[in-house]
């Protein structure tokens, strides 16, 4: 995306982790740099995480089909109705970025290898992932993503051993990317009530109607997005890392989950 949407001179990747402790009132958070965290912009910054057929075919298919509608939202927020075709490749491009973004901190690690291979071979029908959409104003950092991870169980269920959901909000230019996923059932959200909550568009799922352009977002406002999953559900781990990660109080208050 480097060659239309400029990402920055210095990557700022910092990592910070919140581990509930027995007879502990408060969980323990430590922060550490992330290995991303290095001069050169984010499109220098590479993982090498697919070998050769897949990157040049599968990869590359993907990235490829999703350019046409991707363009024109990254570089002018210009709102596109999302039919079928539009939805599945936006869609298609944003989790297999956020499968990607959580190789940065394998701590991270929700998607399991069946969900990654299910995606390569099934597509998105086999695999628990939602994808929401929405326009911002021109980034304060050329590009930022947030991944959130935690191991979330009931409190008469044991300590899953393994995360369990995850969400991650990234932004390229004037619009920016939520994808939601988990294999807990009672953790996952209904893609119309929730969309409608955050003020931000369903992707997938394929919704019933169009979609209608959102309004567009301040800095402060996909950062709310990018945080508020897990503000109520205190999970027993939560970890998250990010190209930037902010220091101001986010406004506005939980109201989506019951």
């Amino acid at each position: 995306m480097s060659n239309h949407v400029f990402t920055g001179d210095r990557t700022l990747h910092e990592t910070t982790r919140s581990e509930t402790i027995d007879d502990l009132e408060e969980p323990i958070r430590t922060a550490a740099k992330g290995r991303l965290n290095r001069p050169g912009g984010a499109a220098s910054q590479r993982m090498k995480l697919l070998c050769g057929p897949c990157n040049n075919i599968w990869g590359r298919n993907i990235h490829d089909t999703a350019i046409p509608f991707l363009v024109p939202l990254l570089t002018k927020g210009e709102w596109q109705n999302l039919a079928a075709d539009t939805a599945r490749a936006i869609a298609n491009w944003a989790v297999m970025v956020t499968m990607n973004c959580e190789f940065a901190d394998t701590n991270t690690l929700a998607t399991t290898p069946e969900q990654r291979k299910s995606f390569r071979d099934c597509g998105l029908e086999a695999i628990p992932f939602q994808v929401y959409l929405g326009l911002c104003q021109p980034a304060m950092s050329p590009c930022a993503f947030w991944h959130r991870a935690a191991a979330a169980h009931l409190d008469d269920e044991p300590k899953p051993e393994l995360l369990n959901a995850q969400t991650t909000t990234f932004y390229f230019g004037h619009c920016f990317f939520h994808v939601v996923s988990t294999t807990v059932d009672w953790l996952e959200a209904k893609p119309e009530p929730y969309a409608a909550a955050l003020g931000i568009r369903q992707v997938w799922p394929l919704a019933e109607q169009i979609p209608l352009k959102p309004l567009i977002f301040s800095h402060h406002g996909v950062l709310r997005v990018g945080h508020l999953f897990w503000d109520e559900l205190v999970p027993e781990r939560d970890t998250h890392h990010g190209i930037w990660i902010p220091t101001q109080n986010l406004p506005g208050e939980t109201t989506w989950f019951d």
